[in-house]
């Protein structure tokens, strides 16, 4: 019976380091575009979405911009395309950025 616990606690606390003390994060990936959402501390994000384009990660710039964020300008290299999602939730954001997918 303690060689059962202890080798349920080992499994246990080796998930657990995999999972959240070292877990695999995802490097980014070629894509049709990058889309920016709309939150707190925008301009990190909209700088952050607009360094990955510059990388070469995607095309264009899609940021989500409902009425009380500010559209960035465009940018030589840097294409952007903003849009107010409707509703202006995290839920409406994603079905403005399907709908922008689709075109």
């Amino acid at each position: 019976m303690a060689l059962v616990l202890a080798v349920l606690v080992v499994i246990i606390v080796v998930v657990s380091v995999l999972f959240f003390i070292e877990p695999v994060t995802n490097a980014p990936a070629r894509s049709d575009a990058v889309v920016v959402l709309a939150g707190g501390n925008n301009s990190n994000r909209i700088n952050k979405g607009i360094e990955l384009i510059k990388a070469g990660y995607a095309p264009r710039l899609y940021v989500s911009a409902p009425g009380f964020f500010d559209c960035p300008k465009s940018l030589p290299s840097v294409p952007i395309t903003c849009f107010n999602p409707q509703p202006a939730t995290t839920q409406g954001e994603a079905r403005s950025a399907a709908a922008l997918a689709d075109q």
